[in-house]
């Protein structure tokens, strides 16, 4: 027997430094669009902001004081006063005449306006409530208290004037429409959240950006929308503000020279921008079909809404109108294939609608199977080149 073995059998072999090496060299990075980096990154953001010291002495950030005030008037309505669901019977939404002709008398509705969400409902509460956190503790430690503060009132104001002013509400609520418009503010900002400093099993390997989590709880928050209509009509005006409050702080000939590069350059970003525009007018604006005369059936989108299409072409609008923002800012390109086969699906079923009625198509047919060949086509354009007369 020889020696150190047991039982006749010999030594178990220390695995040397050569096969210790390899052990390391297959474990596989984390990405952040897997299901490990999502969950990581949530929970290391999480820890982060939780180490953070307040901006403010001795108070609260108005992040977290907002989200407090806005669980505080769910509690009160869900559990004290459940007939104040509504805001216009209770006096809490802010009307036009409110607006545009304070006076003190409707103080009530200036405290309140803000803290009743866009529809009713558990999960809208707690979206619009992340968001806002995230928002703010990514976007207050970069700008300041002061800052961040009056952005979100400026924004909010803008886009209560907005909507009742074209009069698309005619009873405003929520803080949707600011939270949208930040979400523009803080992707061109991009403040990033880093791991180094935290235990081993929150680390990741890349730096983490809250812009994506922001444009998650939005397209979120859109798809979870009772009324469709209201809720993309808040978050477009609070992405238009938005992107004037980037426009205003970034010198303008930047963003039109490089769009200019990426027109003439006829790259995969500017296709994608130029067919979303083309997908939003076939669904809003552009007749589905052809009616006796020179008239048209309504858009798509309004066929959707009131019940003439099947069930799916609603929620099909809804997925592909909710996810466009982000993924148009997104480096990913397999999104376009998706949009094809979704044009094709919303074709298909508004010829099989009762607004299909003599067969004739229109400007929303048309465009339809035309962006099911564009979105597919576009995947093989190459990205934008960096402008060769520009000096380093």
């Amino acid at each position: 027997m020889r020696e150190g073995s047991v039982c006749g059998r010999p030594p178990a072999r220390r695995p040397g430094p050569g096969l210790a090496m390899a052990q390391v060299r297959r474990e596989e990075p984390i990405s952040p669009l897997s299901l490990a980096g999502a969950w990581r990154s949530a929970a290391a953001s999480l820890e982060v902001y939780k180490g953070r010291p307040p901006p403010t002495c001795d108070s609260l950030p108005p992040p977290v004081l907002l989200c407090l005030a806005t669980w505080a008037a769910a509690g009160y309505r869900l559990v004290l006063h459940p007939a104040a669901g509504d805001p216009a019977a209770f006096g809490a939404c802010l009307t036009a005449d409110a607006l545009f002709a304070p006076r003190p008398a409707e103080l009530r509705r200036y405290l309140l306006h803000a803290l009743w969400p866009l529809e009713a409902g558990y999960a809208r509460g707690f979206l619009a409530s992340a968001a806002l956190l995230v928002q703010g503790f990514a976007l207050e430690s970069q700008e300041g208290t002061a800052a961040f503060a009056l952005q979100l009132a400026g924004l909010h104001t803008a886009a209560a004037a907005l909507l009742l002013g074209l009069g698309a509400s005619a009873c405003q609520v929520s803080l949707e429409p600011a939270l949208a418009g930040l979400a523009v503010v803080i992707h061109a900002a991009n403040p990033k959240v880093h791991t180094d400093g935290l235990e081993r099993s929150l680390r990741v390997p890349f730096a983490i950006e809250p812009r994506w989590h922001t444009w998650l709880l939005g397209a979120l928050l859109l798809l979870a929308a009772g009324n469709f209509p209201r809720a993309l009509a808040a978050h477009a005006v609070g992405l238009a503000l938005g992107g004037l409050c980037v426009l205003r702080e970034e010198p303008l000939a930047g963003p039109w020279r490089q769009a200019w590069q990426a027109v003439r350059q006829r790259s995969f970003g500017c296709g994608a921008l130029v067919h979303l525009g083309l997908l939003l007018f076939a669904l809003l604006a552009a007749p589905f079909a052809a009616e006796e005369g020179l008239g048209g059936t309504a858009p798509l989108l309004h066929l959707a809404v009131s019940g003439q299409v099947p069930p799916q072409a609603l929620l099909t609008c809804k997925v592909m109108l909710s996810c466009a923002v982000p993924l148009a800012l997104s480096p990913l390109r397999i999104w376009v294939r998706l949009y094809a086969v979704g044009c094709a699906l919303l074709a298909m079923s508004g010829m099989n609608s009762p607004a299909w009625r003599g067969g004739n198509p229109h400007l929303g047919l048309a465009l339809l199977v035309y962006l099911t060949c564009g979105f597919w086509c576009l995947y093989g354009l190459p990205d934008r080149q960096p402008d060769k007369d520009r000096p380093a």
